[in-house]
């Protein structure tokens, strides 16, 4: 029988299932979360920024600059990347470093480890300059406060939202007969989301970063799974391994 795993995201799960069904595994998606743009003028002020000073561009999620773009206008941001020679770019992991070369940028500082620490590590091995971070609402403090606390100006901007969606999920019930071999959590707020709905699940917990790994734990869920490769294939290659084991 064919295994099933259940994916979380509000956007975005069109990769991971392709990546699982190359792996054999069968997917449902349902939203526990929804992810809304976030303020244009908010989004107007980084800008500016970016188009004036000397900065790091630090992109910690895809939804980051696709929804700075989409805010501001993609050729426009485009256009404020590429015109000034003064910035240079940090992303969390390959597929936040995908996000940025979309919009011309090929010289892309990533961590070895993809998460927020391993980010600051990264940044912390650079002269003190100032930081412009397109975020959540939701974000962790890790990177802004470790940044601060070094000597950086850091400017960040709410440029989505995150919330959990306010009717519980249709596979909520699924999970409690437990009709899934697993389900997927991409980030903190995943977690938070889940837990809001079933606070002790049964299913197997795959988590699709260290951070996001570290949030279920301390939130008392057992973790079956946790890959530093938050890319579709990565976590594919990590659920395989871990259902066949």
């Amino acid at each position: 029988m064919r295994k099933r795993i259940l994916l979380t995201r509000g956007i975005g799960n069109e990769r991971d299932k392709q990546a699982l069904q190359n792996m054999g595994i069968d997917t449902v998606s349902e939203s526990f979360s929804q992810i809304i743009a976030g303020r244009e003028s908010d989004a107007r002020e980084l800008l500016a920024l970016a188009e004036k000073i000397a900065a790091w561009i630090v992109i910690t999620s895809i939804n980051a600059i696709d929804f700075w773009g989409e805010l501001v206008g993609v050729c426009e941001l485009r256009r404020v990347l590429d015109s000034n020679s003064q910035l240079n770019f940090a992303a969390v992991g390959e597929s936040s470093a995908a996000a940025l070369r979309a919009y011309g940028q090929t010289n892309i500082k990533i961590p070895v480890t993809s998460s927020a620490e391993g980010l600051l590590d990264l940044l912390l091995k650079e002269p003190s300059s100032s930081a412009l971070i397109p975020s959540s609402n939701i974000a962790r403090k890790v990177i802004p406060r470790g940044l601060q606390d070094a000597g950086w100006n850091v400017e960040t901007r709410v440029v989505y939202k995150n919330e959990p969606v306010t009717t519980a999920p249709s596979s909520i019930k699924g999970l409690e007969r437990d009709e899934f071999d697993g389900i997927l959590l991409r980030s903190p707020s995943a977690v938070r989301a889940l837990i809001s709905f079933l606070p002790k699940p049964n299913t197997a917990i795959f988590c699709g970063g260290i951070t996001t790994a570290y949030e279920a734990i301390e939130l008392g869920l057992t973790v079956t799974g946790v890959t530093d490769d938050p890319t579709p294939e990565g976590i594919a290659k990590m659920i395989s391994e871990k259902l066949k084991g």
